[in-house]
């Protein structure tokens, strides 16, 4: 389950950035296009398996579908308000 990876370093990414604003993650947005070889629900449980009993457990995942068929991109995260 390539998933799971996916998932982890997407949170890794977003960690990175939120650490770098000194500010805790709030949501983290995917675009994944139909070709891209990703199960957005699988992607969705690892995330969610990543981030239970976890300092990110309230964070969101969002998923979009891409118009590029091979697409897989962090496309946002949003972070809390100080």
């Amino acid at each position: 389950m390539h998933e799971l990876a996916i998932a982890n370093s997407v949170l890794e990414s977003a960690r990175k950035t939120a650490a770098a604003h000194g500010l805790p993650l709030r949501r983290i947005g995917l675009r994944i296009g139909a070709w891209a070889g990703v199960d957005p629900e699988a992607l969705r449980d690892g995330f969610g398996l990543l981030v239970s009993n976890t300092e990110f457990a309230g964070v969101e995942l969002e998923i979009e579908r891409s118009r590029s068929e091979h697409e897989l991109q962090l496309a946002y995260v949003e972070l809390e308000e100080p």
